[in-house]
């Protein structure tokens, strides 16, 4: 419930709404609140009989959320507590994915799988990570912590941490990451991302040396 209780803060803190709102009437609150769940069940119910009459049940629920929502989130994918959707809409995610805290997936997003050849497998995504709308991700790659991937994108190789990738094929415009755009309480204290935001900083400053 932990988990569940980071997602509704962020839904909270990004949509600007409040947390009976945002159970009731946040599409998105309510795929995290069937996959947290189901992923639960799934992971720590032992008892063969029961667990899966509980999974049955768990699916029936999951195919009301994904025929009002249009979200498919399986509860065997692995995704860090404080997830925020944005919209309702197309969303796509491989059983297999792994993808790390306070991310946020936006409309339209694939993320799947590449069988076959170099870069196969499923991607796995960091902690901090903004997917744009419409941004397709594929195959055995990386989006390091804190990068950015823009409205759009087609991401078929590893994405370094802080970096702001954008187009088809995507490529890096810049490593300003997406510190400005993932918003969660605590995130001004998180050490983690404090770390990651001073390496953006001191980039930026050799930057002006350079061109002075």
């Amino acid at each position: 419930m932990s988990a569940f209780s980071e997602d509704c803060k962020r839904f909270i803190l990004c949509d600007q709404t409040n947390l009976v709102k945002a159970l009731l009437f946040t599409q998105g609150v309510w795929v995290m609140a069937n996959y947290r769940a189901a992923h639960a069940v799934h992971m720590k119910l032992k008892v063969p009989v029961l667990r899966q009459i509980i999974l049955f049940l768990m699916y029936l629920w999951r195919k009301l959320v994904e025929v009002s929502t249009n979200m498919y989130l399986p509860w065997t994918a692995k995704i860090g507590r404080g997830m925020h959707i944005t919209h309702c809409g197309y969303l796509v995610v491989h059983p297999q994915t792994r993808i790390g805290d306070y991310c946020t997936l936006s409309q339209g997003v694939t993320i799947g799988i590449k069988h076959g050849g170099s870069n196969s497998g499923v991607p796995i995504i960091g902690n901090r990570v903004y997917i744009g709308p419409n941004a397709i991700l594929i195959g055995g790659i990386e989006i390091g912590d804190d990068a950015m991937v823009g409205a759009g994108a087609v991401v078929t190789k590893s994405v370094p941490p802080r970096a702001v990738v954008a187009g088809n094929p995507a490529r890096i415009i810049s490593y300003r990451g997406s510190f400005d755009t993932i918003k969660y309480q605590g995130m001004e204290t998180d050490p983690a991302r404090n770390a990651s935001l001073s390496l953006v900083k001191a980039e930026n400053e050799t930057d002006k040396d350079a061109i002075l």
